[in-house]
């Protein structure tokens, strides 16, 4: 059997002004209390389960950083529309998780719109995916990487979850977080990650 074309994908490195990165990453540090399992939508509600997803996502996102980040991804939307193929939108809604991924952590094969019952409550659909990785240095931890799936089936391309570096693909195609392997165990050595999800109103 063929495989199925491979999803594009856009990569930009040095995204966040290095003070600003600096500043992101001892927020995500220092908010260790606030971050909970991460669940997978299963219908109209998330449920926690580790044998499809471990990870943290904090309670709270990016808190003061929020605004700063919503803008550096909007001024790139020009950019990931014309190379990820995806025709230019207005943005109803940009939805962001702060996640960290320690020791054993993955996320099986997936896409990031909705489907059956959970598109039927939302009024906007996920049609850009952006991933933000930020950590400390020297890094303390290995593997995360992007893997992107060619649709139909096979393996598309291999994205390296380097610091500072924002990975875009369109919503719809399939990708997974490889298992990362931390055996200091420390939460500073975390692989953290902004995830990002840019939205268009149903009807455009």
């Amino acid at each position: 059997m063929n495989a199925g074309p491979a999803p594009r994908s856009l990569v930009i490195d040095a995204f966040l002004p290095d003070e600003l990165h600096g500043r992101l990453l001892a927020f995500a540090q220092a908010r260790k209390a606030a971050f909970r399992p991460t669940s997978v939508r299963r219908g109209e509600q998330g449920v926690i389960d580790h044998a499809v997803r471990q990870s943290l996502r904090c309670d709270g996102g990016l808190g003061p950083f929020e605004e700063a980040f919503t803008a550096a991804v909007h001024a790139c939307v020009p950019e990931l529309c014309d190379v990820l193929g995806v025709a230019p939108f207005a943005i109803a809604k940009t939805e962001l998780e702060l996640a960290a991924h320690g020791d054993g952590g993955f996320y099986k094969v997936h896409f990031d719109t909705f489907t059956q019952d959970a598109r039927l409550t939302a009024d906007s659909d996920r049609v850009i995916s952006a991933v933000y990785y930020f950590y400390r240095q020297p890094k303390g931890f290995s593997g995360g990487e992007l893997q992107l799936h060619r649709f139909g089936g096979g393996l598309a391309e291999k994205l390296e979850p380097l610091d500072n570096r924002l990975v875009s693909f369109a919503s719809i195609s399939p990708h997974e977080v490889l298992p990362i392997a931390c055996p200091g165990g420390e939460f500073a050595d975390y692989r953290f990650a902004v995830n990002c999800w840019l939205h268009r109103a149903r009807g455009q």
